[in-house]
Formats: C-alpha cells, structure tokens, sequence
C-alpha cells in the first residue's frame, strides 16, 4: 500500500534550514496590502498551527543562538538569532511577534556585543523584563537563561540547543496524522523496528495487525470525500479506546490503519483484533445528519522475533491476511501465527463478535 505521508513528513523536515532565497513578493490578496515584514526573516508555519520563525541574511544564517518560547499564548515558537539585533514585542515589524497582551509593543531586542556575545535590552517595557527572576535593563544571556515578559516565558538557546529544538518541534508535527490524529507512518516503523529488534534477542512475539473500513467506495459514492473523512476520523478516535496503552496505532495508508499489538501472546493479540473489528461495527458515525453503517476487516500476523526479520515483510504478510479478511466478505480477522508460538484458538465471547466468526489461519 502507498504511504501518503512520508513525503509529507521529508518537506518538513526540510523546510528546516540556515539557508533560504530572498522572500519572495507576497500573491494579492483581496483584504488589502500585506503586512510589512522585516528584511531578511522568514517565518514558517507548520502544520499543527504553530511557527519555526528564524532570521538570516541574504546569504545564509550564521546562528549565534536561540530563543524558545516555553509558556504563554506563543508556546512552542522558536527564533534562530543571528548577528542582526531582533526585537520581541507585540508590534508588528517585530521579529518575535507575541500575542500575549501584557508584554509591550517593543518589549525587549537581542543584539551581539562587540565581542560577539548575545546580550538583551530592555525597551523602556511596562511590566518589566526578568531574567532568571531579576527584572533587568541590559545583560549578557547565557544559554539557558530563562526570560520572563507578562505571562510569557522563554528560553536562551545556545546553538547546538537551537538546532536540536528546531528538530524536536519539527519531528513532534511529523509524529501525527493530520486528518485521524493517529500516529504517523514514520514513528509507527520506527517503534515496530524497535519492537523487532528486543524481539529478536529473546525470541519474543511480533505482532501487527492492518485495520481497513469495508465498502469505501459506496461510502464515497454516497458521501462523498469529505465523508470519507469523516469516517476515517471517527474510526481513527474509536480504534484508539480499543486499544491498551503499549500498542500503537497509525495511518497506514489513504484508507488503512497500521496497530502494533505489544503483548507476547498471539491470542492476547487476536483477541485485540477482534475487540477492534467489533467495536468499529458498534461505532455510530452521521454524516450530514445520515448515519453510515461502518464494518471493517482486519489482517494480523504474529511472529516470532528473529534476527532476518524485516518491517516490509510483516506489513506484507498483514496484507496478503487484510486481502483475505475482505475476501471473505469483511467484517471479520484473519490471521497468520508462526508455528513456533501457537497457542490453541481462543473462545471469542459472544457479546464482543456476535455472529461474525474470524478466519484463523495458522502459519504452515
């Protein structure tokens, strides 16, 4: 199946960068000119809503450090300083816009000092600015410092610490689904290479599990793509209350979800299995005030760790069981086991499957 969104996740990840072309002129806009932007910065905004802001020459940025914003209506902001001086502030123009309405309009600026040390300057603010709980007019920032402006606070950054903020922030956005919130693909084959990893030394259990709604293409003829949606939303939220709290769960593809069952019995993992195929016939979903009858079919391997095992060849594996759960007209599991960790079949009670019998096929 396609991964949509690791190319997604490589743009943002490179979005990040000490290099940029000059900014580009702004396309019109219907509301009027745009607002003014201070030479040479550029300002990114992920997908999560919150901004990478940093600031660099016409060539490139040679970073001196950095500031963090840690608390307040800005949180999660980070600016790279280079040997240009920047101001915080509400006021527009400013390289660390705030939002916050008890900092000033020009609260305080950072500029090198002769000697090429980063040194903050108070701006004449209302309320102050304290570092390290003393209010100060002027002083040299160390890394680590912590600034306090209003109900804002933020941190001093030295290089290396601004480069790896910028990575963590970057990383945290490309962790999730957009659309379901759910994993992304990418931290869901890294934990599933850590998992076979420990599996191999000791010989431990394996087991994924590929979670499809049936019938997408009626509810696409029906609903449309923003039913579609919908659905993939709703059963997203569901599959997560199914779900212990070691598992993990992601978007697998377009209309897939990928789940790490993290138990090292196969029947505790079929068991899941079959409480995540229930429970998704038991979700209610409205769409546009009609409601959509939803089912899924489930393909589960469990296998034994070993040293030759790879990620492509249990996702391949559930797969090929995915096909064959859909091939038996859906709404049920069917599952592969290795022969060296069979258990007998588990009893599926019949408040958590009904009628709907799972195919169990053991590994030959």
């Amino acid at each position: 199946m396609h991964d949509r969104w690791s190319a997604h996740d490589s743009i943002l990840a490179s979005a990040v960068r000490w290099k940029s072309s000059r900014p580009q002129p702004r396309a019109p806009c219907c509301r009027g000119p745009p607002l003014p932007r201070p030479a040479g910065s550029f300002r990114l905004r992920l997908a999560d809503g919150r901004r990478i802001s940093t600031v660099d020459d016409d060539v490139s940025l040679v970073p001196l450090g950095g500031l963090a914003v840690e608390e307040g209506t800005d949180a999660g902001v980070v600016l790279a300083i280079g040997e240009r001086p920047v101001t915080v502030g509400r006021e527009t123009g400013c390289e660390l816009r705030l939002t916050d309405t008890s900092s000033s309009r020009r609260h305080f600026r950072v500029l090198p000092d002769s000697s090429g040390r980063l040194q903050l300057e108070d701006l004449g603010s209302a309320n102050g600015t304290y570092v390290n709980g003393q209010r100060v007019q002027k002083v040299v920032l160390q890394p680590g410092d912590v600034i306090g402006i209003g109900q804002t606070t933020l941190r001093f950054l030295s290089e290396a610490e601004l480069v790896e903020a910028l990575r963590q922030r970057t990383m945290r956005v490309t962790e999730r689904d957009p659309l379901t919130q759910t994993c992304s693909r990418r931290l869901f084959d890294m934990r599933l290479r850590t998992e076979i990893t420990l599996n191999a030394r000791s010989g431990g259990t394996v087991s994924v599990a590929l979670v499809e709604v049936d019938a997408i293409a009626a509810i696409v003829q029906g609903h449309g793509e923003r039913g579609l949606e919908r659905v993939l939303q709703a059963v997203g939220l569901g599959l997560v209350g199914f779900l212990r709290e070691n598992d993990v769960l992601a978007r697998f593809d377009d209309t897939a979800f990928a789940v790490l069952i993290v138990d090292p019995s196969p029947n505790t993992a079929y068991l899941v299995a079959e409480r995540m195929c229930a429970g998704v016939e038991g979700l209610r979903v409205d769409v546009a005030g009609q409601p959509v009858p939803l089912t899924a079919s489930v393909g589960l391997v469990s296998e034994k760790g070993r040293r030759d095992l790879t990620i492509e060849a249990l996702l391949e594996r559930a797969s090929t069981e995915l096909d064959r759960a859909r091939d038996a007209g859906g709404n049920c599991v069917s599952r592969w086991v290795h022969p060296a960790i069979r258990e007998p079949v588990p009893a599926v009670s019949s408040d958590l499957r009904g009628t709907v019998v799972g195919v169990d096929r053991r590994g030959k």
